[in-house]
C-alpha cells in the first residue's frame, strides 16, 4: 500500500482568473482547499479577497513577470485564513494577458514521489528568483549585483558547486570571470586570463541558453571534463545575458548532481538572466541619472550668479501664478522693476487670448499633467509695461524644492528674429526667382552648347570627308595610270595589227581587277563614314589596320613609314568606327607634323599591349614634338596650331570626347624620343 501510494501523483490545488483578477474556475484539490463547491453551472463558485485579487490584476498587468512564486493568503469558505505559497502564471491569447493560473504550492513534503520533488524543486527556484530579483533592485553597481546573486545561489539553492558571472568578449570567442561563488578551484580566477567554459562555449556564440546534464558522457573537452568531476560538477547550464540586445554576460551554473535543470526550473533560470538584462539596463540608467542629478546640483548652485547675468528674462511663478522671482533682463524686456511685479500674477504680462485663458490652463495642468507649453516651449506674445505686444520664445519649465513646486520661465525678445526671417523670407523669393531665371538661362546656354557641339562634329566629319578625298585621290593615282596605259597598249596593239582575243581578254582581265580594287577603296572610305547603331566589342588590331590601310598611301606619298607588327590582339567595348576616327586624326597629325619638320628618316610607330585590367594604344612619330605651351591646350576645342585653312582645330577634341565619354578612358599627350606619344588607356 505504501507503495502504490508512493507511486500515486498527487495532484495540486489549481485555479483561473481573468486578468482582473476575478474567480473563473478550480480543480477539485481548490475546492477542498478552500472548502467550497463550485456550482454545476460554473458560475460565482468562490470569491477572491480584494487583496488577492488586486494581486492578480496587478500581475497581470505587469511587462516583467511571465511567472511569479508568492505567499498569498486564502480564506476559507468558514472564514479560516490559510497562507501557501502560490506558483502564478499568465495564459496569453493574441499577444495579450487572457488568464492568469495559481498553482498552490505544497507546505511539507512526506512523500518523496517524482511530482512532490518536483515541486519543491520549482518552489525554491522561483522563490529564489524573487529574492533574485529583489537583490537586482537594491543593487548599485554591476559588481555588487553579481556578487550578490552568486551568493544568493550558492547559499540558497544548495546543490551548486559553483556559481558564476563571466563577460563575453566582444568576438564572442572569450569569457572572462568577474564574480563567483563556491569552491573555485578548476576555473580561471583572473580577469585577465580567458575562462575555460568546455562545452558551455556554444552558448557564448549561439546566445542561446545551454544544458549539459551528465559531464560525465561527455566524449569531447576531456580535460574539462576531467576537471568538473574532480571538483564534484556533474552538470551544468549556461545562461545568456543581453543587455540592449547584445550579448554582453553569461550566467555559469554548475550543480553538484546529475540531471539537475528540470524543464521549470530551467525556465526560472532563463528568466533570471531576463532579469539581470534589465538589471543591467536600470544600473545604467542609474549611474546616468547620478550624473544627472550631481550636473543639477552644480546647475542650482550657479543659478543665482547665471540668473542676474542672463541675457533671457527669468520669470518663476508658483502653482498658482504668483510671481516670485523677476531678473534684471525680464525688467529691460518688460519695462516693470521686481517690485511692482512681485506678487502679482503673471498673466498681467500677457495680452489676449493668453491673458484669460492661462489661469484655467495652469489649473487643468495641475490636475490632468496636460501639458501645452511645460517642457515643450512655443512661441507666444507678451505685453510690455507700456502696452505694446511683441513676440517671444518661450520655455518652461517645473522644479520642486523642499516639497514645494515651482514654474520657471525663460522668455526670449524675438521682435529682432522676425523681422529677420520675414527679410529673409523676402529675399529667399527674390533668390528663388533668381534662380528660376537662372536655371532658364543655364538650359538656354546648355542648347546652345549642343548645338555648338553638332555644328563641331558636322565641321570634324567634313574635315575628315577632305581628308578622305584626297587619301582616295592617293589611292586611286595608281590604278588610274596603270589603267591608262593599258588602255593605250591596246590602241598601239590594234594599230599594228596584233590584236586577238587573247590579249583583249588579258587585258580586259588587268582593267577588270584594277577597278575592284578602286571600288573596294571606295567601300573602305564609306564604312569609315557609316556610323555605329550599337556599341559592340571590337579588335583593336583589326581596327587599326583598317585605319591604317585609310591613310597608307598619304603616308607612302611622303616617303613615311608607319610600324604596326603587334603580337597580341586585345578587344575593348564601344563605336569601332567612332575609334577609327580618333586613330586617323592622330596619324594625320603626325604626318603633317614630319611634312612641317622633315626629320631625316620620317616613322610613324603604332602599339597595342595590357598593363593590369588597361589595353593601351601607342602612337608616337618623329616630327619634332609639341611645344609645352601647347601640350595644355591639345585637346581644347578650336586650338590648332596648323595655318589658316588647314585645320579646324577639332580634330583632338572630338577624340577625347570618344575616348573618355563613349568609351570609359583616357588620352594623354607628350614628348618622347624626337616626337610626340599618344597615349590612349581603355577598360
Amino acid at each position: 500500500m505504501n507503495s502504490k501510494s508512493e507511486s500515486t501523483e498527487i495532484k495540486p490545488p489549481i485555479f483561473h482568473s481573468d486578468r482582473f483578477g476575478v474567480y473563473l474556475s478550480s480543480n477539485e484539490e481548490f475546492q477542498s482547499f478552500l472548502e467550497f463547491k463550485e456550482k454545476e453551472d460554473g458560475q460565482g463558485g468562490h470569491r477572491f479577497t480584494k487583496s488577492l485579487s488586486d494581486f492578480i490584476a496587478a500581475f497581470a498587468k505587469d511587462a516583467f513577470q511571465d511567472k511569479l512564486i508568492v505567499r498569498i493568503e486564502f480564506t476559507t469558505e468558514p472564514g479560516f485564513i490559510k497562507k501557501r505559497s502560490v506558483f502564478f502564471r499568465k495564459i496569453f491569447k493574441d499577444e495579450e494577458v487572457f488568464e492568469v493560473e495559481g498553482v498552490v504550492l505544497p507546505e511539507a513534503v512526506r512523500s518523496q514521489s517524482n511530482s512532490n520533488r518536483r515541486f519543491v524543486e520549482i518552489n525554491r527556484s522561483y522563490l529564489i528568483s524573487k529574492e533574485v530579483n529583489q537583490w537586482i533592485l537594491r543593487s548599485k553597481s554591476v559588481l555588487e549585483l553579481y556578487d550578490g546573486i552568486c551568493k544568493i545561489l550558492i547559499e540558497e539553492k544548495g546543490d551548486f558547486g559553483f556559481v558564476c558571472f563571466a563577460t563575453v568578449e566582444s568576438r564572442k570567442n572569450l569569457v572572462f570571470q568577474v564574480a563567483y561563488a563556491g569552491e573555485n578551484v578548476f576555473l580561471a580566477d583572473s580577469e585577465t586570463e580567458a575562462m575555460d567554459l568546455g562545452p558551455g562555449l556554444a552558448a557564448v556564440k549561439s546566445g542561446n541558453p545551454l544544458i549539459v546534464e551528465d559531464i560525465e558522457e561527455l566524449s569531447d573537452f576531456v580535460s574539462w571534463r576531467d576537471r568538473c568531476i574532480e571538483a564534484g560538477l556533474f552538470s551544468m547550464g549556461i545562461f545568456p545575458i543581453f543587455l540592449l540586445g547584445e550579448l554582453t554576460s553569461v550566467l555559469c551554473l554548475f550543480s553538484k548532481r546529475k540531471n539537475f535543470f528540470l524543464e521549470e526550473e530551467t525556465d526560472a533560470y532563463v528568466r533570471i538572466s531576463k532579469d539581470l538584462g534589465l538589471g543591467l539596463k536600470n544600473i545604467r540608467e542609474s549611474e546616468q541619472r547620478f550624473l544627472a542629478v550631481n550636473a543639477m546640483r552644480e546647475s542650482d548652485e550657479r543659478f543665482q550668479a547665471i540668473f542676474e547675468t542672463v541675457v533671457d528674462a527669468i520669470v518663476m511663478i508658483t502653482p498658482k501664478g504668483t510671481i516670485i522671482m523677476f531678473n534684471s533682463a525680464a525688467e529691460k524686456m518688460f519695462g516693470y522693476n521686481f517690485t511692482e511685479v512681485v506678487g502679482k500674477n503673471i498673466k498681467f504680462l500677457m495680452p489676449e487670448p493668453y491673458h484669460s485663458e492661462h489661469d484655467e490652463y495652469l489649473h487643468r495642468y495641475l490636475e490632468t499633467g496636460e501639458k501645452k507649453i511645460i517642457g515643450i516651449g512655443r512661441e507666444v506674445s507678451a505685453r510690455k509695461k507700456d502696452g505694446n505686444v511683441f513676440p517671444v520664445e518661450l520655455a518652461v519649465s517645473e522644479f520642486f524644492q523642499n516639497q514645494n513646486r515651482y514654474f520657471v520661465g525663460v522668455i526670449r525678445d524675438v521682435t529682432l528674429r522676425k523681422t529677420s526671417e520675414n527679410e529673409l523670407r523676402e529675399k529667399t523669393n527674390a533668390l528663388e526667382e533668381l534662380n528660376r531665371s537662372l536655371e532658364a538661362r543655364v538650359e538656354s546656354e546648355i542648347a546652345s552648347k549642343r548645338e555648338q557641339e553638332k555644328t563641331m562634329i558636322v565641321r570634324s566629319r567634313l574635315a575628315d570627308m577632305g581628308e578622305m578625298i584626297g587619301n582616295i585621290a592617293h589611292q586611286w593615282r595608281q590604278p588610274l595610270n596603270a589603267i591608262g596605259l593599258l588602255v593605250q597598249d591596246v590602241d598601239y596593239v590594234f594599230a599594228s595589227g596584233g590584236l586577238d582575243e587573247k590579249y583583249l581578254s588579258q587585258n580586259t582581265k588587268k582593267i577588270m581587277e584594277l577597278l575592284e580594287q578602286m571600288s573596294a577603296t571606295i567601300d573602305d572610305f564609306r564604312n569609315y563614314f557609316r556610323p555605329n547603331k550599337t556599341k559592340e566589342r571590337f579588335s583593336l588590331k583589326t581596327v587599326i589596320n583598317k585605319t591604317i590601310s585609310l591613310i597608307g598611301e598619304s603616308l607612302k606619298n611622303q616617303n613615311i613609314r608607319i610600324y604596326f607588327e603587334p603580337e597580341e590582339d586585345y578587344e575593348v567595348f564601344g563605336f569601332p568606327n567612332e575609334f577609327s576616327q580618333v586613330i586617323l586624326n592622330v596619324l594625320g597629325n603626325s604626318r603633317d607634323a614630319i611634312s612641317e619638320n622633315k626629320p631625316g628618316d620620317p616613322e610613324i610607330r603604332a602599339e597595342i599591349r595590357k598593363e593590369g585590367d588597361l589595353k593601351v594604344v601607342l602612337l608616337s612619330d618623329n616630327g619634332g614634338g609639341i611645344a609645352p605651351e601647347i601640350l595644355e591646350k591639345l585637346f581644347q576645342p578650336y586650338f590648332t596650331t596648323k595655318d589658316q585653312g588647314k585645320g579646324t582645330g577639332i580634330g583632338l577634341y572630338m577624340s577625347k570626347s570618344i575616348i573618355e565619354n563613349n568609351m570609359g578612358g583616357r588620352i594623354q599627350a607628350r614628348n618622347y624620343g624626337g616626337g610626340a606619344l599618344i597615349r590612349i588607356e581603355l577598360p
